[in-house]
């Protein structure tokens, strides 16, 4: 909820690498899926959920 509240205060772009997906659904607008070749962008997902968003919601699990 940290790095929301900082994006928001300050009204910066995040960029999150990560290999948790439930978090990058609970923290992001969209996903990008990278591939094996170093900086191969496969798959760009939108997330598709109304921010704010609530752990608990059945849809993150």
């Amino acid at each position: 909820d940290l790095l929301l509240q900082l994006a928001e205060r300050h009204a910066i772009t995040l960029l999150l690498v990560t290999h948790d997906v439930d978090e990058a659904l609970y923290l992001s607008d969209r996903v990008l899926v990278m591939g094996s070749r170093p900086g191969t962008i496969t798959q760009q997902l939108p997330v598709g959920l109304q921010a704010p968003r609530d752990r608990r919601d059945p849809l993150l699990a």
